[in-house]
């Protein structure tokens, strides 16, 4: 497994991606629009990576086969 992804409204992802910056979060990727939606990575205090995306998984397949 190389992380756990959840789904976040676009409203609620730029909410969240504040949170984590303002708590200096250890962030693994930087927020960016990448397979049809906005996502962010970051690390738990577990070491667990996780991921905020804002699209969901049949249009990042999508992009991710036609490449």
């Amino acid at each position: 497994m190389d992380h756990i992804a959840f789904s976040i409204s676009e409203n609620d992802f730029f909410q969240a991606v504040s949170r984590l910056q303002l708590h200096h979060a250890d962030l693994v990727r930087e927020p960016a629009f990448r397979g049809g939606g906005w996502s962010i990575q970051f690390r738990n205090p577990d070491g667990i990576i996780l991921e905020l995306f804002t699209g969901n998984l049949e249009k990042r397949m999508m992009d991710w086969t036609s490449s």
